[in-house]
């Protein structure tokens, strides 16, 4: 849909994280127009639903305790881990984690 609409590859793409269907749907959509190289993604999460944040933090895919953001909805215990492996392949010049209050 970006491609039909953008005369050329976005320089960013923001989007939130919850268990990472979104976030995977547009790295993946990012590979296939070619705009791995020109598009960075960033992806925001509230403070306590930050399953990828926390993942990534750590290395290794994360299970949060319980959501304590008041946004509940919003997050999910545990990232995908297709997800995780994607963002962390994709690396930090291209793929940014961004943890936001939910206040």
């Amino acid at each position: 849909e970006l491609s039909r609409q953008l005369p050329r590859a976005p320089d960013a793409i923001v989007t939130c994280v919850g268990g990472g269907g979104l976030l995977m749907g547009i790295l993946e959509g990012i590979q296939a127009m070619g705009w791995s190289e020109s598009t960075r993604v960033i992806a925001s999460e509230t403070e306590g639903a930050s399953c990828l944040a926390t993942s990534l933090a750590a290395g290794e895919v994360v299970t949060l305790p319980a959501i304590t953001s008041i946004a509940k909805s919003l997050g999910a215990l545990t990232v995908s881990r297709a997800v995780f492996e994607r963002c962390r392949e994709v690396g930090p010049e291209r793929f940014h984690s961004f943890v936001t209050s939910d206040a």
